[in-house]
């Protein structure tokens, strides 16, 4: 996951023989800086960011949850505040599709309406409608002949809901489908719950792309499901502060019983971490703030 376009401590280039075969950003801060203008001037957000590997924006309906106080939703879009500068600007779904196009993506998601899980009943719905006739407009806007455009299912923790939304989207001509407002404060039992009725309502034909979740025990669950894509930041974000997810279960290097173990972190792992590092190397690096 690369929120700003790169991935922190990871030089771009390098990525595809790392193993990623799809990189994601956020649409919405690349919007503001450095701007659709800059990144076409560059030929693209491939070249600009030095990405050899396909790239899949979503398009700021997250940002119409967690910046709920600087963003003003409309029937016809949503206006949203850069939290660094401060500047404003109103994005239509149309809008939103044309500048994905433009940015160079690979795959852009539509503008959706993202509520949180303790939105009442009501709340839900109408953020369904909103989000199917966005959806729409979406699909009207853009050409398609370089970018795939996915639907994204809404519904909250409601399963009438969840099946309406996934339906509805699902009759539309999309390359594929994120399933979305989830891992947002509901239990474990509601998400996948949620998570069932939208597979099980959504084209076994077309990938479907369960976003912002990444535990491990997560990933298992919901490929059994049926979920063909994952995004998280929890794998860089973990790992800078001292976890790592192995075949061992987590680790927490940074602990000072790390010290001196001369081992890989994963025995079982053939990354480059593992083949070339110990986790006492790992443990010093993280203590030294390098």
């Amino acid at each position: 996951m690369a929120t700003y376009g790169t991935v922190r401590g990871i030089p771009s280039h390098t990525l595809k023989d790392l193993g990623a075969d799809v990189l994601l950003v956020n649409f919405l801060h690349l919007f503001f800086y450095p701007g659709v203008e800059a990144l076409q001037r560059a030929g693209g957000i491939h070249r600009f960011f030095s990405i050899p590997v396909p790239v899949l924006a979503d398009s700021g309906g997250y940002q119409v949850f967690s910046l709920k106080g600087m963003r003003k939703i409309k029937d016809d879009g949503v206006t949203f505040q850069d939290p660094r500068s401060g500047r404003k600007e109103f994005l239509s779904p149309e809008a939103v599709a044309r500048l994905e196009e433009a940015m160079g993506l690979d795959i852009g998601m539509v503008l959706d309406l993202c509520l949180p899980p303790e939105a009442g009943k009501r709340e839900h719905a109408r953020a369904v409608d909103v989000t199917t006739q966005w959806a729409g407009r979406s699909l009207e806007a853009v050409s398609r002949d370089r970018m795939r455009l996915f639907g994204i299912v809404q519904g909250g923790i409601h399963d009438d809901l969840r099946k309406k939304s996934a339906r509805e989207l699902g009759a539309m001509p999309f390359d594929g489908y994120g399933i979305g407002g989830l891992g947002l404060g509901e239990t474990r039992e509601e998400t996948f719950r949620a998570l069932d009725v939208a597979i099980r309502n959504l084209p076994g034909d077309r990938p479907r792309y369960l976003m912002g979740m990444g535990y491990p025990e997560d990933l298992r669950e919901a490929a059994a499901l049926g979920v063909d894509l994952f995004d998280c930041v929890l794998p860089t974000r973990n790992a800078r502060n001292g976890q790592l997810f192995t075949s061992r279960g987590i680790l927490n290097y940074k602990n000072s019983e790390f010290k001196d173990r001369q081992e890989p972190p994963d025995p079982e792992c053939a990354c480059p971490a593992c083949r070339h590092y110990t986790l006492a190397y790992l443990h010093t690096m993280y203590r030294q703030g390098r």
